[in-house]
């Protein structure tokens, strides 16, 4: 009577450790899921960026920057609204040297293909209500990569 007691004990407490191994994985799981990036992918340019889920509904667009007497340069703004958020400017080589030289704000070195160089700033005024989305633009930042070319 006492073996059957210890082995219904022992499988009681068996069922019960895999019911919870099990809803631990499957919550580890869910939670796994819920992390769902957005890619930007310019094709003119050939980078790509990845943005969180908290930057759904972002907006993309292109502007010609004009450095002055520098000359001007394509660059692509991200942002909501009416906001500008960050910037990546695309520079040829001879200006971005100059770029450099210049006295004054400049924006930061992404990186480099064989004819660009690609540049971001990030905005300085901004709307509080994305205070979030401003914080994570150093990770977006991160994700930037130049895609392979296809031949």
């Amino acid at each position: 009577m006492e073996r059957q007691n210890n082995a219904k004990i022992m499988i009681v407490g068996l069922l019960l450790s895999a019911i919870i191994v099990s809803g631990g994985f499957y919550y580890i799981q869910t939670q796994a899921e819920e992390v769902v990036n957005s890619t930007y992918e310019n094709s003119e340019y050939g980078f790509i960026l990845t943005f969180p889920d908290s930057w759904e509904g972002y907006g993309s667009a292109g502007r010609i920057l004009d450095w002055g007497d520098l000359g001007t340069s394509d660059s692509v703004d991200f942002g909501f609204e009416e906001d500008s958020f960050f910037n990546i400017s695309i520079h040829s080589k001879t200006q971005w040297t100059q770029i450099e030289a210049s006295d004054g704000p400049r924006p930061q070195y992404l990186g480099e293909n064989g004819n660009c160089i690609f540049a971001y700033s990030i905005a300085q005024d901004y709307n509080q209500q994305y205070g979030q989305q401003m914080d994570q633009i150093p990770n977006i930042i991160e994700t930037f990569a130049l895609k392979t070319p296809t031949l």
